[in-house]
């Protein structure tokens, strides 16, 4: 058996009985990658390669001494032909295999590939691992670095310079190089061509009068000849989840505790520092040099340490040049090549903190901004989002660097005209949480969230409380479901309401009164829904702060108070029709009238199911199943508790599953699935948590510690821990299947 890397290699994986399809998950490589290697078509694999190897092979001491061992020695190529040479790659390439795999298998077939993206991406890291394994292959290679030109004609005389070719008496030309190099099989990496690119249709027709000759360019901006293809980079990839195995896989990540070993911080991953990296990963967008630079800072700060605002700061890389040693020196080097419309277009998206539209930026600077944007595009200072809409967003370190240029009254000017942006945006939002669209908005919401955030905070801080009602009383059903309840209620503190004009304090009051429906605060409930019918008494608002009054009158165990209220809105039709159709009902099983109730629910779910609002029919569902368990029919409130369970795990919210989940567990119990009821429960504790939310309900909240006194009696200590912790860590899968099993046993 031969001792080769690619032999190596493969007699382990084959020891193993693992396919190269599972090594390569397991590494985190292409499958094309370890093919190349086993076949020898790589003979030298980069440090971290191995390493991943390893790891997905699970070798011993031994057997990674015998792989790291098979791997020849590196070396630098001397030039052939009197090129520059090409020092072989001596950088780990984290994260980039794929990417050097099919920049490698372009070369082959096309003539010109241009490496496109951010500052600090790693665009040259990519170029010289592709030319160290070119000049591997047997291919001649030269290195041109234009960071220094600025003149486009002078572009074709550094190629020249670099290749030792003598100055012609009139100059270099692209006729004159090609006659030059007379059919010379050669690779030119072009690094740094951004800011010469009217030199392009030169290089164009070098390619195309030197038919031996492959061009391989850097830029941050395409050079827009037909004769190239564009290979465009983003940042690593992040952790997918905070788990240990995703965090351990992600480039972004490996990247960064790569990079602090080097610095002499070492981090294990775990179960406390796995999240601490991936949060790191995530507020430096996965941009390798700002990776790179924290990576550096952590020698000082440690890794919590990177968390606190300081990562990028410092002088930067000495062996980097002047312009990519700090993201403010790229970012400086991308704005000067910019002209003065697009600069302030640059400066101006940094009040964005979420992915935006065009339509959006325009509504901020009210003008046509299509080319200025187009152009910070092109130049990799914006990325545009594959989404069906397009979605523009800065990079985290990038936006970081706009921003700094936004001051004055102009950046005053900005941040209100975005305040102001976004408290439209919830307004138009508002209704839509209460009909059919719900789910929609939600989705629209949440990617807007930061936006939102800042622009909340930015209202508060100028004073203009009355736009802060005004916009939580649009958006507290979405505070509630996405988990931010506790939030609003502290941001609605900050504001006295008294002070305010009566609709815009009715506005904050009712969205108070819903946000402490949600934590279960019943007297304070009261207290905001008695203020805002008193405000507003009339219209909508005013019939959906009565039905809120009706609400926390029933739960505080006050029937004829709330039926009172309820007959004031006798006739209300669509979402607060039906809310109120469900304090009806909830009345009836408070009073213990379960005759009653039954129809009264019934009626609810249909006058939901019209609406077509997802949680105001998990909601009914919810009553209407609590009286047909009550009326003894298990089967039918199993079967509406499921289809709640199911509906509110697919649309991630919590709220309606914290009455849902002990209810099917306390069906569970009488049916004797004591495990199951456990992990039921366990799962409700933890979403509770999450979303603060309560269960107000008496009746509900009664039965549900009954069902769990019973449950702890019947399992035992030991197992019930065991069950619930499991429930805990439920997924959505989890509990759809969960709900599915109780339904297969009644």
């Amino acid at each position: 058996m031969g001792d080769g890397f690619g032999e190596v290699l493969r007699a382990l994986r084959e020891s193993r009985s693992l396919t190269q399809e599972e090594v390569a998950d397991r590494a985190g490589l292409t499958v094309k990658a370890v093919g190349a290697l086993e076949r020898g078509e790589r003979r030298r694999p980069y440090p971290h390669t191995v390493r991943s190897l390893a790891a997905a092979l699970a070798l011993d001491d031994t057997e990674t001494e015998r792989l790291v061992g098979a791997v020849p020695a590196r070396r630098t190529t001397a030039p052939a032909d009197g090129a520059t040479p090409v020092p072989e790659q001596s950088d780990d390439l984290v994260g980039r295999e794929r990417e050097l795999s099919d920049v490698l298998g372009l070369l082959e077939r096309r003539r010109l590939v241009t490496l496109t993206g951010p500052g600090g991406v790693g665009k040259t890291t990519l170029a010289r691992a592709v030319a160290s394994a070119l000049v591997r292959q047997g291919e001649r290679v030269t290195a041109v670095d234009l960071a220094d030109v600025r003149d486009p004609d002078l572009v074709l005389p550094r190629i020249a310079a670099a290749l030792g070719l003598p100055e012609t008496p009139t100059g270099t030309t692209v006729e004159s190089l090609a006659t030059a190099l007379g059919g010379r099989r050669l690779v030119l990496l072009l690094d740094n061509l951004e800011q010469v690119l009217d030199g392009a249709p030169a290089l164009a027709r070098l390619v195309e009068t030197s038919p031996d000759v492959k061009l391989l360019a850097t830029s941050r901006a395409p050079l827009r000849v037909r004769a190239e293809h564009e290979v465009r980079l983003g940042p690593l990839d992040l952790p997918g989840t905070d788990a240990v195995g995703d965090v351990a896989v992600s480039p972004a990540a490996r990247l960064l505790v790569d990079r602090m070993a080097a610095a002499g911080t070492q981090v294990g991953l775990d179960d406390r520092t796995a999240p601490l990296v991936a949060e790191v990963c995530r507020r430096l967008d996965g941009l390798p040099l700002a990776v790179e630079l924290a990576a550096a800072r952590s020698r000082v700060l440690g890794l919590d340490g990177l968390l606190g605002g300081n990562a990028l700061s410092g002088n930067g890389l000495r062996d980097l040049p002047d312009r990519q040693r700090t993201i403010a020196a790229v970012v400086t080097w991308s704005h000067d090549l910019l002209d003065v419309e697009a600069q302030d277009l640059f400066a101006a998206l940094s009040v964005f903190h979420s992915p935006f539209t065009l339509a959006s930026v325009e509504a901020l600077v009210d003008d046509d901004v299509l080319e200025s944007l187009s152009v910070l595009v092109e130049q990799s200072l914006v990325v545009r989002l594959p989404s069906a809409v397009p979605r523009f967003r800065l990079l985290h370190p990038i936006r970081e660097q706009a921003a700094a240029r936004l001051t004055g009254p102009d950046g005053d000017a900005l941040r209100d005209r975005h305040a102001r942006l976004f408290e439209q945006v919830a307004a138009d939002a508002g209704p839509a949480l209460f009909d059919h669209r719900l789910l929609d908005t939600l989705a629209r919401l949440d990617s807007e969230d930061a936006d939102l955030r800042a622009a909340v905070a930015h209202l508060v801080a100028t004073g203009r409380h009355g736009a802060v009602a005004r916009t939580l009383g649009h958006v507290w059903l979405r505070l509630a479901l996405r988990n931010h309840g506790v939030e609003g209620l502290e941001t609605l503190a900050r504001l006295d309401l008294d002070a305010l004009d009566p609709a815009d304090a009715a506005a904050g009051h009712r969205a108070a009164a819903g946000l402490r429906l949600l934590t279960g605060d019943l007297p304070r409930m009261h207290e905001h829904a008695t203020a805002a019918l008193a405000l507003a008494p009339d219209g909508p608002a005013g019939i959906e702060a009565r039905l809120l009054l009706a609400n926390a009158e029933v739960f505080l165990g006050r029937p004829d108070a709330a039926q009172s209220h309820l007959d004031a809105t006798a006739g209300v039709p669509g979402y607060l029709g039906a809310y109120r159709a469900m304090i009806l009902a909830q009345v009836s099983i408070s009073t213990g009238d379960v005759a009653a109730a039954v129809p009264l629910g019934q009626d609810a779910v249909e006058r939901a199911r019209a609406v077509g609002n997802d949680f105001l029919l998990m909601a009914t569902l919810n009553v209407l199943a609590g009286a047909l368990s009550l009326a003894g029919d298990a089967a039918s409130s199993a079967r509406l508790l499921a289809e709640s369970v199911t509906r509110a795990a697919r649309t991630a919210m919590a709220w309606p599953m914290t009455y849902s989940l002990p209810a099917l567990a306390g069906l569970a119990v009488r049916l004797g699935r004591y495990e199951l009821a456990a992990r039921l429960f366990g799962a409700s504790a933890s979403l509770a948590a999450r979303s603060a939310a309560d269960r107000s309900f008496p009746v509900s909240r009664e039965q549900a510690d009954r069902d769990l006194a019973e449950l702890r009696a019947r399992l035992g200590g030991d197992a019930f821990r065991v069950a619930w912790d499991v429930g805990r860590a439920a997924g959505p899968e989890d509990l759809e299947g969960w709900a599915d099993e109780i339904l297969g046993t009644v």
